[in-house]
């Protein structure tokens, strides 16, 4: 499964399945729910009311939507556990935050093996912020 991030499915969503994008809803993409704050979301220590707060309010609609099950056919969210947990089963995209991308590497210690790409999208981030404004305007 792709994960991408909540700004990166808010993309797909409003795209949902045009001009070539694929659909938020299809199985083997899934949107991460990074920790946010002191907790982690769906983590039984903490309460979730209190680790919602940690996130800002466009955010917390992907809170609300399915646990990562396998590849079923919606919107799913995945945790850093499942992540962690099931390495084999995600392909991770991680934004240009070098600290980010460190305690997540060191949270999740990939295994022997694991690969790494680094990539460099930002012309891209570019033509889809202006197709987004000229789908907006129409």
């Amino acid at each position: 499964m792709l994960t991408i991030s909540m700004d990166q499915a808010l993309y797909l969503k409003a795209y949902d399945g045009c001009d070539g994008f694929p659909k938020l809803s299809w199985k083997y993409i899934g949107v991460y729910i990074p920790p946010a704050g002191n907790a982690f979301f769906d983590d039984p220590r903490y309460p979730q009311d209190l680790a919602r707060a940690d996130y800002k309010m466009w955010q917390r609609p992907f809170l609300d939507k399915s646990k990562w099950a396998q590849h079923d056919g919606k919107i799913q969210r995945v945790t850093i556990d499942d992540i962690k947990n099931n390495q084999d089963q995600f392909l991770m995209t991680l934004g240009g935050n070098a600290s980010l991308m460190l305690s997540t590497f060191e949270y999740i210690r990939p295994h022997s093996g694991s690969r790494y790409i680094r990539a460099n999208p930002q012309d891209g981030q570019k033509e889809w912020k202006s197709r987004m404004q000229k789908r907006s305007m129409s």
